[in-house]
């Protein structure tokens, strides 16, 4: 699999925050048109978790990152379904309370590692408004998302 890079994850970053009003406006309706169930399944988890305004942003910056980044990769990425979402959703809750350690030896072994450890980084090194028991809920929610992402890419 085609690796994302640093210098990606650096100028994805660096992209997003010279955006308009206008152009956030633009990527959000290009991302609800192209990975809407993706939308509705972030928005359910943000609802279910209780998460504040500033875990729910923290959330959707590293979903979007992750899309965009994964868009650019591969162009011809599918669109997620709410059905692969809920169970990559029931597959973490059941090896989390099953095998957690199973859980770190995946991570391990990450189909996109720089990614992976950007999107882990952020999260945990988050500070105003994060609460710390949220953190990990973030985390594990954006691993499915990136879980899913990576699917879809090579299903393509």
């Amino acid at each position: 699999m085609t690796q994302i890079t640093q210098q990606e994850i650096e100028e994805t970053f660096e992209s997003f925050e010279t955006f308009t009003e206008a152009d956030i406006q633009k990527f959000m309706r290009t991302f609800q048109k192209k990975q809407e169930p993706l939308l509705v399944y972030i928005a359910a988890v943000a609802e279910r978790e209780d998460l504040n305004e500033e875990e729910y942003d923290l959330l959707i910056t590293m979903v979007l990152l992750t899309w965009h980044l994964m868009r650019l990769k591969f162009p011809k990425m599918k669109r997620l379904t709410m059905k692969q979402l809920e169970r990559l959703d029931d597959l973490l809750y059941e090896g989390l309370a099953s095998n957690p350690g199973s859980m770190l030896q995946e991570v391990q072994n990450y189909a996109q590692p720089v990614l992976h450890e950007a999107v882990l980084t952020n999260v945990m090194e988050a500070e105003e408004g994060v609460r710390e028991d949220r953190k990990g809920i973030i985390y594990f929610t954006l691993k499915n998302v990136m879980d899913g992402m990576i699917h879809a890419s090579s299903a393509s």
